[in-house]
């Protein structure tokens, strides 16, 4: 198992479609916005207009370098603050009208602990009246359906090809999962057209739609909102693929 290439990570992971639109306008009135898990700025870069300020965290020093080339690239971008940190636990000193974690950022965080204090910290940045804006894969639906027992998927299953200049890979996909835990151990392995192939882990632990409302309530949060969707339909633990999250911070906290 190797270090997860960042060009093989935002080649593959691309976010969901629809997720730029909806994070426009759930930011169109806010004046900050801080992105918890920013990677290449794919959102962020997306976000600007006049006289908002932006800011990306990320952990990964390779990911916030492929940001800088990014904005470099596109010389109209805006000026986007980026910084290295955790999600986890994070001190910017200043507060966002909106905090947003697109494409499952939360589930980088290894445990319900990590959970907490990233929701306290996200609590202390928020200005008030202040919004959380987040999605992930919907979880609820398998973690009841499947065994009690951890699963694995014991042959990894092609997912895909994709190409990095004149590199092509055949791209597939292995999951082991420990449902006590919460946890799935995504494997990729990516096989060039000639050499190597290339396998890499992306470690996850996902979070049901009840614990997520209750840890955010616990810490303030009010007027709460839970859909399926970007379109914002119902949210359905049964058969929803996407949970999409709003959590508002009231104005006297």
């Amino acid at each position: 198992m190797t270090h997860y290439p960042a060009e093989l990570y935002v080649a593959t992971h691309t976010g969901n479609p629809g997720d730029v639109t909806f994070y426009q306008e759930s930011c169109i009135s806010a004046c900050s916005v801080l992105e918890l898990g920013c990677g290449d700025a794919r959102m962020l870069s997306q976000l600007h207009v006049q006289g908002r300020r932006l800011v990306g965290l990320d952990c990964n020093e390779e990911l916030l370098e492929r940001a800088e080339d990014r904005l470099r690239q596109h010389p109209t971008s805006p000026a986007i603050e980026l910084i290295r940190g955790d999600m986890q636990r994070f001190q910017l000193n200043e507060q966002f009208e909106r905090i947003i974690i697109p494409y499952s950022g939360l589930y980088c965080l290894p445990d319900a602990t990590a959970l907490r204090d990233c929701l306290n910290s996200i609590w202390d940045h928020l200005s008030p009246g202040g919004q959380l804006f987040l999605d992930t894969y919907a979880a609820d639906g398998f973690h009841e359906q499947r065994p009690t027992e951890d699963g694995t998927e014991d042959e990894f299953s092609e997912i895909g090809t994709l190409a990095i200049g004149n590199v092509h890979y055949e791209v597939s996909e292995r999951n082991i999962w420990n449902r006590a835990e919460q946890t799935i151990d995504a494997r990729y392995r990516y096989q060039p057209t000639i050499g190597d192939s290339i396998e890499v882990r992306l470690p996850q632990r996902y979070i049901l739609a009840s614990q997520l409302r209750d840890l955010a309530a616990i810490t303030g949060f009010e007027r709460m909102d839970l859909w399926g969707g970007f379109d914002q339909r119902p949210y359905d633990p049964a058969g929803s693929d996407l949970m999409v999250f709003r959590a508002t911070k009231p104005l006297t906290a």
